[in-house]
């Protein structure tokens, strides 16, 4: 948590992420997803959720007030550890992942947040967000 705490103090954006798309760690965790019997929803669903605590966190110690979760299924288990419900499109980004002013019970009501699939976006997505988003020129912001 420290590490996170300072990279927004001295301006610079927390990034959390899992293990994505092929390689060593990725093969590690199918391995000991089938040595445990469990299901890969129920292992996908606390991924999401143990990633929606640590925002949760996150947000709570820095005071950021704009956040992206990347993952269609992480995006939903990741809102409702923020305790958030509802959205309201507050700027247009990719399709299907407009920046959104999020509502619901406890401190992070009202905070700005962006949700989107995990293939969706351009390598400055990130970055397009955390400045405010909005339609981009240039070839911007497409997937």
């Amino acid at each position: 948590m420290a590490i996170k705490r300072a990279a927004a103090e001295t301006g610079q954006s927390p990034l959390v992420h899992s293990a994505s798309g092929e390689g060593p760690q990725v093969d590690a965790f199918r391995a000991a997803l089938a040595r445990s019997g469990m299901d890969p929803a129920t292992a996908n669903r606390r991924i999401g959720e143990s990633l929606g605590r640590i925002l949760d966190r996150t947000l709570r110690a820095t005071g950021v007030r704009r956040a992206v979760i990347s993952g269609g299924d992480t995006s939903g288990h990741g809102m409702r550890q923020l305790g958030l419900s509802a959205l309201v499109a507050k700027a247009p980004t990719i399709p299907g992942a407009a920046l959104c002013q999020a509502f619901g019970t406890g401190p992070h009501d009202g905070l700005d947040i962006a949700l989107k699939g995990g293939q969706m976006g351009s390598e400055d997505y990130f970055g397009w967000i955390r400045d405010g988003g909005g339609p981009q020129k240039s070839g911007k912001g497409t997937a």
